[in-house]
């Protein structure tokens, strides 16, 4: 599969750095511009956040629910920036 280096306009589409290209005969000429690259694999995406989940509750109402069962918590404490 090739991708885009730098801006491509095919037809009346524009493709961005990074975008896939289609198949077509202009294949050859983008390669040799630098424009294009061949691309082996497709790159993985990593998960940005990681789940979490709250810690045993303290005393106190958060919800009322209609079975009469209250629940009660706290959100996990938030991690200092570097």
């Amino acid at each position: 599969m090739l991708r885009a280096k730098q801006r491509i306009t095919v037809g009346n589409y524009t493709y961005r750095p990074g975008d896939y290209l289609p198949d077509t005969d202009d294949k050859e000429a983008w390669l040799e511009s630098g424009a294009a690259f061949e691309e082996t694999e497709p790159e993985e995406e990593k998960p940005k956040a990681k789940p979490l989940t709250a810690r045993k509750g303290l005393p106190g109402k958060a919800s009322n629910h209609s079975d009469g069962e209250d629940l009660i918590g706290r959100l996990p404490a938030r991690r200092k920036k570097k």
